[in-house]
């Protein structure tokens, strides 16, 4: 054992014909119980070695006092393991491997000791492969969590521009900004029903198309038009389909998602009405046409029953009178409210 002036100890073998430390062995430094343990030449670290310090251990090859770059290092800290590249700053530069609590790791390029490049991310929370910048997903990546999975472009850890969301929802293909559905896009829910259209801020925002299938009365719902905050705002148009039947429509107005101002009903391929409406009723002025019969009915309605005096137009004949009870041919015009 060799006792420095300065309370460093050096146990190993040593060239005994030189007055500068060669050969291997332990080097215990006076402070924070630090050592170097391997190799030596002119009182230098060279060849491969430990350095302990700062309760951190770094195992490589050194040349000259300094660390080789060009090997491979390892790195093992309080709570972390690594093995790769380093910079003359002993920080993880380069493309390595970093394993952290436990079996948690992240594989891939390092700048500076942060994740920049490409990489491999994975702990026990999510999973994440592509680019990264500043230790943030960065770039093209895909990323699964939580019975989850979006790829796409991310920009500084959030999804930014193009990608396809698979959730509990649906799967969504289209524009994103800041995490949210924003922008053109397609979302296709997990019941079968799809919307396609503009976004704002993770909701239907802006011109659209919704398509369900209504379980309770078995058709097809398909609305094109205006959307706001998720629902149809403004002016639309509403089919129904169903099997065996005429197509039902609806052109006009909507307010929150319900029949709203101007707007023209075909309940089937003879009968149209036209008028205002209000909550998914027709109120106020209206025309009904039977098609087939040449026939037009102006009346007053109130919540889809007629109210007070009607005209009947039949070809080149009128009738005038007064009603308080609906036509069986324009009855079904209650359908419509249970939508």
């Amino acid at each position: 054992m060799i006792l420095f002036k300065n309370g460093d100890k050096f146990e190993g073998i040593r060239d005994q014909n030189s007055t500068k430390l060669n050969g291997s062995g332990t080097l215990k430094f006076n402070e924070n119980n630090s050592f170097f343990k391997g190799k030596f030449f002119n009182g230098k670290f060279h060849g491969e070695g430990q350095l302990s310090i700062n309760k951190l251990s770094l195992t490589g090859n050194w040349i000259n006092g300094q660390p080789d770059l060009k090997s491979e290092w390892q790195i093992d800290g309080p709570n972390y393991k690594y093995k790769g590249s380093i910079n003359e700053e002993f920080k993880k530069d380069g493309f390595g491997t970093l394993i952290f609590d436990g079996n948690c790791f992240f594989k891939g390029d390092f700048v500076n000791d942060k994740y920049q490049g490409q990489g491999h991310f994975k702990t026990n929370e999510l999973e994440y492969k592509g680019g990264f910048y500043n230790n943030k997903f960065h770039g093209k990546g895909l990323l699964l969590w939580q019975n989850s999975k979006y790829e796409g472009n991310f920009e500084m850890g959030q999804f930014n521009g193009k990608g396809k969301l698979e959730n509990i929802e649906g799967t969504y293909v289209g524009d994103f900004q800041n995490n949210l559905k924003h922008g053109e896009g397609i979302l296709q829910y997990k019941n079968g029903d799809q919307y396609e259209g503009q976004w704002l801020e993770d909701e239907p925002e802006g011109k659209g198309k919704l398509t369900q299938w209504n379980k309770k009365f078995g058709c097809q719902l398909i609305y094109s038009g205006f959307f706001e905050k998720g629902c149809p705002e403004g002016k639309g148009e509403l089919q129904i389909l169903s099997e065996g039947q005429d197509a039902k429509k609806y052109i006009g107005g909507f307010n929150e998602g319900l029949f709203n101002g101007e707007g023209m009903i075909m309940l089937d391929s003879n009968v149209k009405a036209e008028g205002q409406f209000f909550d998914n009723h027709i109120s106020g002025e209206c025309n009904i046409y039977f098609l087939k019969e040449n026939q037009k009915l102006e009346c007053q309605m109130k919540r889809n029953q007629k109210d007070g005096q009607c005209s009947m137009k039949i070809k080149d004949l009128c009738y005038q009178g007064s009603f308080r009870s609906n036509i069986e041919k324009v009855d079904s015009i209650r359908f419509y409210s249970n939508y």
